[in-house]
């Protein structure tokens, strides 16, 4: 079962996530050097906050952001300065499966969260792969357990999250697999580094305001997937009860990988 988020409190939590401790873009980004001549593409680029960041930050002149959702790219395009909208531009495609329009056109890729979100990651890296440039470069950067990875002792909650896991059709552990999947793709000279984060003190507050707006737009899939409102709702009660206990740890590992069109 797959899922779109497409609620305007989704593009709300995707704005404030990167300032939280365990989402800052400056903390992902700032060991790549990026040219301002670059062009780049931002691949799921979701609310845009990724193609401002690097327009704003990193002088960036030529941006393409890729979504599959409507909704996100009418958000996106809402949150651009009048300014900026020469230098970033939205498209609306399903990046498993990319027009020629954009194939060999850019000179970086960046992949920021989304193979967790896509039944098929293998073949959206292939189509990223024929989006570069030749000698370009993809950037991805995944999770591995994020939100199922929170250990407790309540049967009835990790019977949820088993239930959860099973049925949905996207890998919630996929970035322990990107430095094969990247290479499986055809990219050379694949590197990778990991991240634990380990939520804790604030990182946990941030990680459970986040989790609540990511229920709030979640809602109707969560339905869906289990079965009903109340089995939802008692999903969620549990999941945000058992996340206040600090002897609950959550922990998950942050994967950032590397590699080049040979």
């Amino acid at each position: 079962m797959s899922y779109t988020m497409d609620a305007e409190i989704e593009a709300t939590r995707l704005e404030r996530q990167v300032d939280q401790a365990n989402y800052r873009l400056g903390d992902e980004f700032d060991c790549f050097r990026v040219s301002p001549t670059e062009c780049v593409l931002d691949a799921g680029c979701g609310s845009g906050v990724l193609c401002r960041y690097l327009l704003r930050e990193r002088g960036v002149r030529q941006i393409h952001g890729i979504d599959s959702s409507s909704v996100r790219l009418d958000q996106a395009r809402r949150l651009l300065l009048a300014r900026e909208r020469d230098a970033i531009t939205f498209f609306e495609a399903d990046l498993s499966s990319l027009e020629p329009r954009f194939r060999q056109q850019y000179d970086t890729a960046i992949a920021r969260y989304v193979l967790e979100h896509v039944p098929d990651a293998l073949a959206v890296l292939r189509e990223l792969h024929e989006a570069l440039k030749q000698g370009g470069r993809l950037i991805a950067v995944d999770l591995d357990g994020v939100f199922v990875n929170l250990s407790t002792p309540n049967a009835a909650l990790r019977d949820y999250l088993d239930e959860l896991v099973d049925k949905v059709d996207f890998d919630l552990f996929v970035g322990r697999k990107l430095p094969w999947l990247m290479r499986e793709a055809g990219f050379v000279d694949v590197e990778y580094e990991t991240r634990l984060i380990d939520c804790r003190g604030a990182s946990r507050r941030e990680e459970a305001e986040n989790t609540r707006m990511r229920f709030a737009a979640l809602g109707p899939f969560l339905r869906k997937l289990f079965g009903s409102d109340q089995r939802s709702e008692q999903f969620q009660r549990l999941y945000l009860k058992e996340l206040e206990k600090p002897e609950n740890t959550l922990v998950f590992t942050k994967f950032i990988g590397v590699g080049r069109k040979g």
